[in-house]
């Protein structure tokens, strides 16, 4: 990505964040490639927010709690955890 685009990325973030703060619920830790994921695409100002199991992640925006969830696509866990 360029520092352009990550530039842009960063102000978008910020301007959504003023609408409306952004809560992203992740599978956590904080530092894992999910949480790298999440800022990538919803920039720093979003509040990132660490989920333990995918369930978690998926429950928190089905509840309104987070707007949006970041979530592995295949982990050594059965990928069906996710699917379903």
């Amino acid at each position: 990505m360029t520092k352009m685009a990550r530039l842009f990325r960063e102000i978008m973030s910020v301007c959504l964040d003023l609408e409306a703060p952004q809560r992203i619920a992740f599978l956590g830790p904080v530092g894992t490639f999910t949480h790298a994921a999440a800022l990538k695409h919803f920039g720093k100002a979003a509040d990132t927010v660490p989920m333990t199991t995918i369930t978690d992640v998926f429950r928190e925006v089905e509840a309104g709690t987070a707007m949006y969830g970041v979530v592995p696509v295949k982990t050594r866990l059965r990928v069906w955890s996710t699917i379903r």
